[in-house]
């Protein structure tokens, strides 16, 4: 669903270039507030008045300036999350010995407290729901180059028979969706493409199939928004890491604008590094 954003949702407000073109300045967390995150960022979700970032063992809730608001611990590996109604959705591939190879999809208010869950016999990571519908990625997501991945629907009540399709967009990839989001007509998937020269992203139509491919990777976070200085435009919001997290630096996330024209991503945050 859409997410609706007035104004002054981002402190900063727009800015207008000499083209009269309107830019969204981007939005930045601070260092040390996030030093509980394990692992690289694994998705985001947008809410009218939160911005949700998942790592392997938890979810952080930032409001809309980018401070931090709340963290929980979360079961690893947590991975893509997404927003719906009031609930935040986690997609989770268990890496404990006990259930490891399976995973579930969980479910919390917007205070991250859990209020369900939907437990999987594949891992599962990237998530989205778009009107009655939960979609997520599924496994078995092998580490080898390979073009086949899996994503499965269901009811977001959980009701009824959960389906799995096959989808193949061209490029071959490592593991299995990263991401997902939409824009209420299409689904928007990110893989780790497993070709330097291939497009990482991948439009599907709500039965899954493919639409479009994208040069563009949103792999760490990736979320749509609804702007009213945007009305016919589909707007994204993308998470940047601006740290080295191999290199154990404090995370420090970047948060830019993207709209989403003629087949590619088109930047409308200024590139100023803070």
């Amino acid at each position: 669903m859409f997410k609706i954003f007035i104004l002054s949702f981002f402190t900063f407000g727009i800015l207008l270039c000499s083209s009269a073109e309107a830019i969204i300045p981007a939005v930045y967390t601070k260092k040390g507030e996030l030093d509980a995150a394990r692992g690289h960022m694994q998705g985001m979700a947008i809410s009218p008045d939160a911005i949700y970032v998942s790592h392997m063992q938890g979810i952080f809730k930032l409001d809309r300036n980018g401070k931090l608001k709340k963290h929980v611990n979360t079961p690893s590996h947590t991975g893509d999350i997404a927003y719906s109604d009031g609930k935040v959705y986690s997609a989770v591939a268990y890496y404990d010995k006990a259930r490891g190879g399976r995973g579930c999809i969980r479910v919390y208010d917007e205070e991250l407290n859990e209020v369900g869950k939907y437990e999987l016999e594949r891992p599962s990571d990237a998530i989205t729901v778009m009107g009655d519908y939960i979609y997520f990625g599924v496994g078995p997501n092998p580490q080898k180059p390979h073009r086949v991945n899996y994503i499965a629907k269901i009811k977001k009540d959980f009701s009824g028979k959960m389906e799995i399709i096959e989808v193949d967009y061209g490029n071959p990839t490592h593991f299995g969706a990263q991401t997902m989001c939409n824009d209420g007509k299409h689904i928007y998937a990110s893989f780790y493409n497993a070709d330097p020269k291939g497009k990482p992203m991948a439009v599907f139509s709500s039965d899954l199939k493919v639409v479009e491919i994208v040069k563009f990777s949103g792999a760490i976070g990736l979320d749509n928004v609804k702007l009213p200085e945007y009305p016919e435009d589909v707007i994204f919001i993308k998470t940047n890491a601006v740290y080295k997290y191999r290199a154990k630096e404090q995370p420090v996330l970047r948060f830019d604008f993207y709209k989403y024209k003629d087949g590619k991503m088109i930047g409308i945050s200024p590139k100023v590094k803070k």
